[in-house]
């Protein structure tokens, strides 16, 4: 059983998918080794950063996780994409999935995708560590459209902090791997789920697809050559469909009221470089999106108000300030397809 939403949260998208590719070839390594068949599940969701289990990039997914004899559809499939879009997700999982011969890296090419995991996770946890402490607030306020373990309860469900020391050990890149290690933190507070930390981040304008990723790219182009960021492109077959959905709900100016100037500085980089390596503009804005950015503009002060982002969080006795930032919430969530 293979996950990408909590590795996303805590190492980023890229690295999510590039693990899980590492995973599959050496679960078939094994196999072939011992003679015990394997059957790998895939558990993702339907927004980029969790997976891109979608209509539109399940051909994607079938090619980036060759190998993978079932997925696992979460809600955001079922009941905010619609019948006939589950159905034919279904459908093409039924006849492909199983006949799609398993991802296999060689050794070399194994050594090089670790390095690589490294750079984007490099890249993602320090701008991650800054924004933790505010996303986490958000989550707290994300409404719940399903039963699941809360973060703050007496069986409380929270996720934990990134391990970098234990990925660093994996790279023969010994200049990284120090760098690597220098990135462990301590008494952070505890993560939130995936599924409300994507959307907290959506829900103020940083779509967390975006973060690490540009710099990532340019590091990884410097560090290794533009064969190694050739084989990037060419084997993670979902990135650039991954980043130009998230690029359309990218709304900076609304995010910076909640983020630090480096978060924002980072992300601005991101995008640049996003830009230059795959081609892809963010934030141009369409008649379509420019509802969602609107929106996202009348939450602002509201939301601000409601996390006490300067200060404590006002909510009357009523709860009418919460109630309608979850009615916002939802609005933004529909819109993209997905809560998180």
């Amino acid at each position: 059983m293979l996950g990408l939403s909590d590795l996303a949260l805590t190492y980023g998208m890229v690295a999510a998918a590039l693990s899980n590719k590492i995973a599959i070839s050496d679960g078939y390594r094994l196999a072939a080794e011992t003679g015990v068949e394997i059957y790998p599940i895939l558990g993702g969701g339907s927004l980029p950063f969790r997976g891109n289990f979608s209509p539109e990039n399940i051909d994607n997914v079938i090619k980036d996780f060759a190998g993978t004899r079932t997925l696992t559809i979460q809600s955001a499939l079922r009941y905010d994409h619609g019948y006939e879009a589950t159905a034919l997700v279904a459908k093409v999982l039924a006849e492909r999935l199983h006949r799609v011969a398993p991802l296999r890296l060689s050794s070399d090419d194994r050594e090089m995708v670790l390095n690589i995991i490294a750079v984007f996770v490099k890249n993602y946890l320090s701008s991650f560590y800054d924004l933790m402490e505010v996303a986490t607030k958000i989550s707290d306020v994300i409404p719940g459209q399903r039963d699941r373990l809360a973060r703050k309860s007496d069986v409380g469900y929270a996720r934990d902090l990134p391990h970098p020391v234990e990925l660093a050990d994996t790279l023969s890149d010994l200049e990284l791997a120090a760098e690597i290690r220098k990135m462990k933190r301590e008494g952070a507070p505890e993560l939130p789920r995936a599924i409300s930390f994507t959307a907290s981040l959506y829900s103020i304008g940083l779509p967390p697809e975006i973060i690490g990723v540009g710099r990532g790219l340019r590091e990884a182009k410097e560090r290794y050559g533009v064969s190694s960021f050739d084989w990037l492109l060419e084997n993670y077959h979902g990135l650039k469909n991954s980043i130009s959905f998230a690029c359309r709900f990218v709304h900076l100016k609304n995010a910076a009221e909640f983020l630090a100037p480096s978060v924002i500085a980072q992300a601005e980089e991101d995008i640049a470089l996003i830009d230059e390596h795959l081609g892809i503009a963010c934030a141009k804005e369409t008649g379509k999106d420019r509802l969602y950015q609107t929106i996202l503009e009348t939450m602002r002060p509201m939301l601000g108000q409601v996390i006490g982002i300067e200060g404590d969080a006002i909510i009357s006795d009523e709860g009418l300030e919460l109630n309608l930032v979850n009615e916002w919430i939802l609005r933004l969530a529909k819109m993209r397809g997905s809560l998180g």
